[in-house]
C-alpha cells in the first residue's frame, strides 16, 4: 500500500479512494505469538493479541486521506468466537469489515465485501501523500518508518550515509522512496512480530537510487530486492498477431 500510494499513484497521477487491507484469522494470531504449528488451533485471545497489527494498518490508510475496507479471508479453520472478535473490533473501531469465501464459493463469497467496496467508493476521501519530494531523502525514510511501522527512529549507517551523498550529489535526492525489508514484521527483524518495541530504532544499511523507475530503494537490514524494470522494458516489443501468434519473445 504504502509504496502503491507514494510511488505508482504519483508517477500515474492516480486518486484512489479506499484501500482495501487483507488479512486472515491465522496471521493475526502468528502477531498475537502463536507458533505455526498451533495456528489452526482456535484461540480467540491471540487475535485479540493480533488485533494491534490491523488496527496499525488501517491507521495507516486514512493517514492518505482514504476509506479503509477490511477484507478477511475465511479458512475453516477460523473459529465463530475468533471471526465476532474482529467483526466486534471493527465495528468498535468504525471501518467496514467482511469475511470472503471466494476460494470455497467463488464470487458468490466476495459479494458481501464486493457491496461494501461499493458503497465506500461512493462516499468522499481527501487523498494525499504521506511526504513532500523536496523532503531531504531521510526525512522522507523517517517519515515513512514512523507513521507507516510505528517505529521511534532510523538510523543510517555508515554506507548509507555514503550513499545519501552520492544522490543527492548527483541531483536524484528528489525522488520517492522504496522501502526494502522484510514482509513479515514491521521492523527490519522478521523474528519481532507484533507490533515495534517502545523505542525501537529502524536501521539503513543502504541507499540505492533506482533512476530507470524513477525511486530510492532504502534497504532496512540484510534484504534481497528484484532487479528494477529497464528503461525500455522487452513487453514494448512484444504482440499477438491477428493470426494469434506471438511476437517479440526473443
Amino acid at each position: 500500500m504504502e509504496k502503491f500510494l507514494n510511488i505508482a499513484s504519483r508517477a500515474g497521477d492516480l486518486k484512489p479512494s479506499v484501500v482495501v487491507v487483507v488479512a486472515t484469522i491465522k496471521a493475526l494470531k502468528r502477531h498475537g505469538g502463536i507458533k505455526y504449528k498451533n495456528l489452526k488451533e482456535v484461540n480467540a485471545e491471540a487475535v485479540k493479541a493480533g488485533l494491534p497489527i490491523l488496527a496499525n494498518e488501517v491507521d495507516n490508510v486514512r493517514k492518505y486521506g482514504l476509506r479503509p475496507v477490511v477484507c478477511m479471508n475465511h479458512f475453516h479453520t477460523d473459529g465463530d468466537d475468533e471471526i465476532k472478535v474482529v467483526l466486534n473490533w471493527a465495528k468498535e473501531a468504525g471501518v467496514p469489515a467482511a469475511f470472503t469465501d471466494t476460494v470455497l464459493k467463488g464470487g458468490p463469497g466476495g459479494l458481501e465485501l464486493a457491496n461494501i467496496i461499493l458503497e465506500e467508493v461512493e462516499k468522499e476521501s481527501d487523498f494525499h501523500y504521506l511526504y513532500d519530494l523536496d523532503m531531504p531523502v531521510d526525512e522522507k525514510i523517517r517519515t515513512i518508518a514512523t507513521n507507516m511501522y510505528k517505529v521511534a527512529d532510523i538510523k543510517l549507517n555508515a554506507e548509507a550515509k555514503k550513499n545519501l551523498r552520492k544522490i543527492v550529489k548527483l541531483g536524484f535526492d528528489k525522488l520517492p522512496i522504496c522501502m526494502a525489508k522484510t514482509p513479515l514484521s514491521l521492523t527490519d527483524n522478521d523474528k519481532l512480530l507484533g507490533m515495534p518495541p517502545e523505542g525501537y530504532v529502524l536501521p539503513i544499511v543502504r541507499l540505492k537510487p533506482s533512476t530507470g523507475v524513477g525511486f530510492i530503494i532504502a534497504y532496512c537490514g540484510d534484504i534481497n530486492t528484484m532487479p528494477a524494470h529497464p528503461s525500455k522494458p522487452a513487453a514494448n516489443d512484444m504482440d499477438i498477431d491477428e493470426n494469434g501468434v506471438i511476437k517479440g519473445l526473443s
